[in-house]
């Protein structure tokens, strides 16, 4: 058998908790052996692998002025979070560059 790793809790009626205790006893099992057999054919069931595009060349020119757009976010955030206000002249620079794009 596996080495289990990971916890799964669930929380059930009286009533349906006995009904799974008497289902295990039947089967000479405990009840997680039993939950584990019941779903054992989903869990077996690989997931399908997520789809990754992979890009092999990125212009440049874009990589540049997506780092510069980056730099201007955190200037501005640092600012904000020392709780300074910006000078207009920055907003009007962080603007004519953004809108040069």
């Amino acid at each position: 058998m596996s080495i289990k790793n990971k916890q799964v809790k669930a929380t059930f009626t009286p009533t349906d908790h006995n009904k799974l205790l008497q289902l295990a006893i039947s089967e000479n099992k405990t009840i997680a052996e039993l939950i584990r057999s019941r779903f054992d054919a989903e869990i077996k069931s690989p997931p399908r692998p997520r789809q990754i595009t992979i890009y092999k060349q990125t212009d440049p020119q874009l990589l540049y002025e997506i780092r510069k757009i980056g730099n201007n976010l955190n200037q501005i955030a640092r600012k904000l979070n020392q709780g300074q206000l910006l000078e207009k002249r920055i907003l009007i620079k962080i603007y004519e560059r953004v809108s040069q794009l």
